[in-house]
């Protein structure tokens, strides 16, 4: 009996047969992966965004009104404008006056499991960090989740952004040691010998 009930969910299960009253749904998980790497002697963010072409073209189709195909906005060389204005509109650099950083195009990589888009952001050098936020899917997704990975020289942090919490502040550089105020500066003190000898 459980192995015929077992066929007969199975055969629901794959569309096999017609069934009623019983339904699957699948949720879909909707992320992108980041990483964003700081060139401190070009003063860039050199981004490498990777994501789904399906939620890409829903999430283009959302923002344009009507149905966007990837495959023939290629074709048409519309896609690389409609890129670049949507990745600038929902991955936001701000410097530490609140103004946003331009966006520099580089290119894209479109397959059938996986987009990827290039671009450098400006980011000039006087700032010693700015603010992210990955505004990315918000309009197909109620809870996106973006792993990003931010590399500064030989050091490496990993956050994932979400709706609730979608901004990260980006250290740029450190203070040098000759820029921090000398708080940590204790006199010279000569250690006494353990055991009571002074």
């Amino acid at each position: 009996m459980i192995a015929c009930a077992a066929a007969v969910l199975l055969v629901c299960l794959t569309e096999a047969a017609p069934c009623r009253g019983f339904q699957v749904t699948v949720h879909p998980v909707h992320k992108t992966l980041t990483e964003v790497e700081y060139v401190a002697d070009r003063g860039v963010l050199e981004v490498a965004f990777w994501l789904w072409p399906p939620d890409l073209e829903a999430e283009l189709s959302a923002r344009a009104g009507k149905r966007v195909d990837l495959d023939r906005e290629q074709k048409d060389k519309k896609l690389d404008g409609l890129l670049t204005t949507w990745i600038s509109e929902v991955f936001v650099v701000k410097r530490t006056d609140g103004k946003a950083c331009p966006h520099k195009w580089v290119g894209k990589e479109l397959a059938i499991d996986a987009c990827w888009v290039y671009f450098e952001v400006d980011v000039g050098k006087r700032d010693s960090a700015v603010e992210l936020e990955n505004k990315a899917l918000l309009r197909i997704a109620e809870s996106p989740i973006h792993t990003t990975t931010f590399v500064r020289g030989k050091k490496r942090s990993i956050r994932n952004l979400t709706r609730d919490a979608g901004r990260w502040k980006l250290v740029l550089r450190e203070e040098s040691d000759e820029e921090k105020p000398d708080r940590e500066a204790k006199p010279d003190r000569k250690e006494k010998p353990k055991g009571g000898a002074g």
